[in-house]
């Protein structure tokens, strides 16, 4: 079952002026269990230049952290492609640094992909976004593109680890009016029948609650 939690408003405020309720969708219980991996983190790519204090401009990025060490990965608009192609740009943060990265492949910028690290396989995982189904791994040295048998919708995206389901859980908007949840084994993608899926409006974003062994979905009016 799901609990839902509306925020109650403050004192002197309506609830029309809450910007964003909370919905917490306890999925777990339909995720699959698996094992974690222990695998340590891969040699570094090739940078383009020395860690930077502050981050430029990158249009439209997502980032994920790896919970081991506080590393953070950045994915965003653009590199300099072949052919008029935009390759997504990628940076890592460890410690007070960016570094801009210059990994052998890279995966084509799609604005909206769900970015997430996976404990089990070491790697962080980006899927989806706008016009984009495709799955790509980063082993802290390259990209590499998936192929599983099954995989999400196109469309916007956001990712977490379930740490009670052991999965990377996504949620992705449809053409239609549904919200639909994906779970990632390490393998493939397969829909999950959330018992209280979030309503179809956006933004929204994911996070694990491993203390609840939940997942909390935050609900936006959207913006612009």
């Amino acid at each position: 079952m799901a609990d839902v939690e509306h925020p109650q408003p403050r004192r002197g405020r309506t609830l029309a002026s809450v910007a964003a309720p909370i919905l917490v969708v306890a999925i777990v219980a339909l995720l699959s269990s698996r094992g974690h991996g222990d695998r340590p983190p891969a040699p570094r790519p090739s940078a383009t230049s020395a860690p930077i204090d502050e981050l430029p401009i990158v249009s439209k990025s997502m980032v994920a952290s790896d919970p081991r060490n506080g590393t953070l990965l950045l994915v965003g608009c653009c590199d300099p492609g072949v052919s008029g192609s935009e390759p997504a740009s990628t940076w890592e943060r460890i410690g007070t640094g960016w570094t801009h990265l210059a990994p052998a492949t890279a995966p084509p910028y799609h604005p909206g992909a769900g970015l997430a690290f996976d404990p089990a396989t070491a790697t962080f995982l980006l899927q989806g976004g706008d016009g984009s189904s495709e799955t790509w791994s980063w082993d802290g040295r390259d990209w590499t593109p998936l192929h599983p048998p099954a995989s999400p919708p196109p469309g916007p995206a956001v990712m977490t680890y379930s740490s009670a389901g052991r999965v990377l859980v996504l949620l992705t908007t449809t053409p239609g009016p549904d919200v639909e949840t994906w779970s990632w084994d390490g393998r493939t993608w397969a829909r999950v029948a959330a018992p209280a899926p979030p309503p179809p409006q956006g933004p929204f974003a994911v996070a694990d609650d491993p203390l609840r062994r939940r997942l909390v979905v935050l609900v936006g009016a959207g913006c612009g």
